[in-house]
């Protein structure tokens, strides 16, 4: 449309709208992000236009002199903080090598993706049946301890030596479930689970119930289906009366540490899937699902499993470790401890050779 004389012509609110038939003046252009200025009550620009868009000579106005930005988000961002990301993945360990070298930064790519979730590293064993005394048994390091019962506890003799190694090794925290061989009670052999969790006293014993570490929670039950020893579950129905009351769909817990292996994952023996098929349905009924899974139990189903889970999607599913070490001692080197870092999932076996 054209324009009287004397009468500003109105800003175009983008580059495309502009009316280009009279060829206007650039200066007539107004700025076209959020930094438009009003102009209406000052003087005509006349000088040539700014090399950009942020760089207006306003005479004898503040000039907006800085250099401009070197996009529109380094614009938008003007006003935050610098930080610099050191990246790394896949080390396998090799991190602590004396060679690695990482470069300094503000932070690294996996504190920005997890800010607010603590890292915590946890060492799984299970299955020792004594085992843990021998001097061949190497323990990874880590913060956390999960032991998922079997430690052999059935006298009072072996209860105080699994007490004693507990106390000789240096992580801070040592959480322990017990397990179908761990019948020993009190001073004397008994029924386990009438009178419920062997105590410890330097270790953290946990029955059908949850305890906190730095933050995440963790739950822990000895109970499996019925085979031999403490804490069985007589029938299918018993085991669904019982996991439905421990483990309701709306419990939240980090890590779960049981026994024995859910059904069909980590649970073969003899050619034959023996795991708990309740535990296996209360698990997948949850409504938030667990970052990590603990168990033992079936020593020749050893090793990092993935238990589907219908929140997570095709494909994925909860991290499981048989954490049963018992074939170590045969030369399965496949069946050392394992250490997972949360919450990043990361599994590694420092003493895998």
């Amino acid at each position: 449309m054209p324009v009287a004389a004397g009468e500003k012509k109105p800003a175009a609110a983008s580059y495309e709208q502009l009316d280009m038939s009279d060829k206007p003046s650039l200066t007539e252009l107004a700025a076209a992000s959020d930094e438009q200025l009003d102009m209406s009550d000052k003087p005509s620009l006349t000088e040539p236009a700014a090399a950009s868009d942020v760089q207006l000579d306003m005479s004898d106005k503040t000039s907006l002199t800085e250099p401009a930005a070197a996009s529109y988000e380094g614009l938008a961002m003007s006003e935050k903080p610098s930080l610099t990301f050191a990246c790394v993945s896949d080390t396998h360990g090799a991190h602590r090598s004396k060679d690695f070298k990482i470069p300094e930064a503000a932070a690294s790519c996996e504190q920005l993706a997890v800010s607010g979730e603590p890292s915590l590293t946890l060492a799984c064993v299970s299955y020792t049946h004594g085992a843990h005394q021998s001097e061949y048994f190497r323990i990874p390091e880590a913060d956390v301890l999960l032991f998922a019962g079997d430690a052999g506890m059935d006298s009072g003799g072996s209860k105080a030596a699994f007490d004693a190694w507990l106390s000789s090794i240096p992580h801070k925290h040592k959480i322990v479930t017990l397990g179908n061989m761990d019948t020993f009670i009190n001073e004397g052999p008994g029924n386990a689970e009438a009178e419920g969790c062997i105590q410890l006293k330097h270790g953290t014993v946990v029955c059908d119930s949850i305890v906190e570490v730095d933050g995440y929670r963790i739950f822990a039950s000895p109970w499996t289906p019925a085979f031999f020893g403490a804490y069985q579950l007589q029938s299918e129905e018993e085991a669904r009366a019982h996991w439905s009351k421990v483990l309701p769909p709306n419990s939240k817990n980090d890590i779960l540490m049981t026994h024995g292996p859910p059904h069909g994952v980590g649970d073969t023996a003899n050619g034959r899937h023996v795991g708990d098929k309740e535990l296996l349905r209360a698990v997948q009924a949850l409504e938030t699902p667990p970052l990590l899974w603990v168990c033992g139990h079936i020593h020749g189903s050893y090793g990092q499993h993935v238990v589907p889970h219908p929140a997570l999607g095709d494909g994925k599913g909860i991290t499981l470790i048989n954490a049963a070490i018992q074939y170590v001692y045969q030369g399965h080197t496949g069946a050392s401890p394992r250490v997972v870092q949360l919450p990043s999932g990361a599994v590694t076996q420092p003493h895998a050779s």
